[in-house]
């Protein structure tokens, strides 16, 4: 197990991926300088291991994606015909879903993930994306049950990513050159899970996969591009009874320029867990995207925190709703053309990835604290209660 203090450089070693997908972008092992804190108006901690070794960016065609062919995150159905609640993936051919409302009957698109609740003999009872009810048929699924929860070993343990954003109208910030944030969200987040699924290597400890990885927005339709509640995405984590969950955002806004990138994570205020696994996401962010330039912008306390609204819960919906440790990560700014440009790129996405992927080794199997912790940002504010649109469409077999 890694030592706190351990170099920490990642190295991936994925073999093709099931179904044929593969995933191209290999980082380069490599011992780097110490990465500086952030500056900090708080005077809050702000170091950074100082052994803590950036990913050194690799040559790769821009906007290179992770194919839609994802390692097998979608078990068989399991032996036990007991078990009641997780998640499950929609089959080949769709599954015919029968709302608990009384309304007509559909057909899910394949691909597409649903929470587990409960069961009723040879179906399923299901949370959908439109955070609406329903039952499936379980011959028409790929199961995954709950995992151990947050004291899990690492293979044992079930991870949820969280693509932030996605659908016609919840599409996040748009670059200046046209990026759309839900669309690199939903490429880094699979990169995220093919390392989970596939095994990586860490300060030369390799990692074998870990039990399940699940994304909230997975296939279906094109870019898996359709709308997922933020009450929806909690509800899949769990249900899992996840060892975390990590939402991948990208940011919008700042204009003040940093020596560093303006990485944020936002942690459950009450959940000391979450609070240490976004003071992890900070640290490896820092370290993995610093090298690929020096022109950043972002708030001169960025870093590891979390918001409230007039109540003092948690402002973020989904962080509201998570019961396991969550966080929202904020990578960097597409409203940046510089970043934007990176953003673009599939290195950057890896990168972005991989410092995803150390962070959840390192909150499982180590005691680091984190840090960069910033406080409280932009309190008293109100929000609404967060959920799906009413507007929102599931997406359907064609």
């Amino acid at each position: 197990m890694p030592r706190p203090g351990d170099l920490l450089t990642l190295a991936l070693i994925l073999a093709g991926c099931a179904e044929g997908a593969s995933v191209d972008d290999t980082a380069q092992v490599t011992t780097a300088p110490t990465v500086p804190p952030t500056p900090s108006s708080t005077g809050a901690e702000t170091t950074v291991p100082t052994t803590l070794a950036p990913t050194t960016p690799s040559t790769e065609a821009e906007g290179a994606a992770v194919p839609e062919t994802m390692p097998p995150d979608r078990p068989p159905v399991p032996s036990d015909p007991q078990a009641e609640r997780g998640a499950a993936v929609v089959a080949a051919g769709g599954a015919m879903f029968l709302p608990d409302d009384g309304g007509p009957a559909s057909r899910l698109q394949e691909g597409v993930v649903v929470a587990v609740e409960g069961r009723r003999g040879d179906t399923l009872h299901v949370f959908t994306p439109c955070e609406t009810r329903g039952t499936v048929p379980v011959t028409e699924t790929a199961l995954t049950g709950p995992g151990p929860g947050s004291g899990a070993t690492w293979s044992e343990a079930v991870f949820v990513i969280d693509a932030g954003h996605g659908g016609p109208v919840n599409t996040g910030a748009q670059g200046p050159g046209g990026l759309w944030e839900r669309d690199a969200n939903i490429d880094i987040a699979r990169r995220a899970v093919a390392l989970l699924s596939t095994g990586a290597s860490v300060d030369g400890i390799a990692y074998p996969p870990v039990r399940a990885a699940m994304l909230t927005r997975r296939s279906g339709p094109p870019d898996a591009n359709y709308e997922a509640g933020t009450g929806f995405r909690a509800a899949v984590a769990n249900q899992l009874h996840a060892a975390a969950l990590v939402s991948i955002h990208n940011n919008a806004g700042a204009d003040n320029p940093l020596a560093l990138p303006g990485s944020e994570a936002f942690y459950r205020y009450e959940d000391p867990a979450s609070r240490r696994l976004a003071g992890l996401v900070v640290e490896d962010l820092l370290a993995a995207l610093a090298p690929f330039g020096s022109e950043w912008v972002g708030d001169s306390n960025a870093g590891a925190r979390y918001r409230l609204n007039n109540d003092r819960e948690d402002y973020y919906s989904l962080l509201r709703n998570a019961e396991v440790p969550a966080v929202i990560a904020e990578g960097a700014y597409v409203s940046a053309p510089v970043e934007e440009a990176l953003l673009s790129t599939g290195a950057f996405r890896q990168a972005y990835a991989e410092a995803v992927y150390r962070a959840l080794v390192r909150f499982v199997t180590t005691d680091m604290p984190g840090s960069h912790f910033t406080g409280e940002f932009d309190p008293g504010v109100d929000v609404p209660p967060g959920g799906a649109r009413p507007d929102c469409a599931l997406p359907l077999q064609p």
